[in-house]
């Protein structure tokens, strides 16, 4: 049903109506069909500015480093805790569904 080949085309069509998409979008907006301006791409957060108005603000400091480091190290975990889940149950579908040999008597 799936294969490659599809998956490309699909990633290839996608990108085309993503790019048509902006070409459109930019062009109801500034009434040119202009790429790269203020406010570009289709999910827009708009500008980052600083509290207190000045250009020269961090956004992050050393401690959120911290957090940060902690939020990948649990990501992890929980991502080998789903590959060693997936692995048990595997080996278990394997080894006692539909095990081959045995007969159903």
């Amino acid at each position: 049903f799936w294969n490659q080949a599809l998956t490309w085309k699909t990633l290839f069509c996608s990108m085309c109506s993503a790019f048509v998409l902006q070409i459109l979008n930019s062009a109801l907006e500034t009434k040119t069909a202009r790429i790269g301006n203020k406010y570009s791409g289709l999910i827009n957060f708009g500008e980052f500015k600083c509290v207190d108005g000045s250009n020269e603000c961090m956004l992050w400091g050393p401690q959120d480093l911290i957090v940060f480091i902690l939020m990948g190290a649990g990501g992890g975990l929980l991502g080998a805790l789903f590959n060693q889940l997936n692995l048990y149950l595997t080996k278990y579908r394997i080894n006692h569904v539909n095990a081959k040999g045995r007969s159903s008597e």
